[in-house]
């Protein structure tokens, strides 16, 4: 399939090309930085995500719900869940509608880790921001919130799915 060239929209490649160096380099450090919180205390970053939706949800959401809402196959929950269910970290009662249905459930050991994980990212997140003034934070989540839009948009364009 042949494309048309695409019309350059910002007078600035230079510098868009250092924002989005920029922009990556971050992204890959803070990458790491959960990789390295989420080992110190035994897990992955998926597992640490599962256990934060978990976390956040009103009611006790089953595992394909979960599923669907991380955008992950079902069988990765489930052995993610096992996994944490075997470490004391979660607990799956049967559901009401069905034996078959699993629910997680946040044992105190997995709010307790939880609560870690949460107190030394929000610090870790506060140093690296310590000296950047509240506005200038509230304009850059900003335009980086509208750069994902558009990128989403773009891969659209491209033809690939968002």
């Amino acid at each position: 399939m042949d494309r048309e060239p695409f019309q350059l929209l910002s007078p600035y490649l230079q510098e868009a090309i250092a924002f989005g160096t920029a922009v990556e380099r971050a992204g890959r450090l803070i990458m790491a930085a959960r990789h390295g919180l989420a080992t110190a205390y035994g897990l992955t970053v998926p597992a640490w995500r599962l256990l934060a939706m978990i976390s956040q949800m009103q009611r006790r959401p089953s595992l394909p719900r979960i599923a669907r809402r991380l955008r992950i196959s079902r069988q990765a929950v489930r052995q993610m869940a096992c996994d944490l269910h075997e470490r004391g970290l979660l607990s799956m009662p049967t559901g009401p509608a069905s034996r078959k249905e699993r629910l997680a459930m946040l044992t105190p050991r997995g709010h307790l880790a939880m609560t870690q994980l949460d107190e030394t990212l929000r610090f870790l997140l506060l140093e690296m921001t310590s000296e950047v003034p509240r506005e200038t934070l509230t304009a850059t989540a900003d335009l980086l919130n509208g750069f994902s839009a558009r990128l989403r948009a773009c891969e659209t364009i491209l033809g690939r799915r968002p």
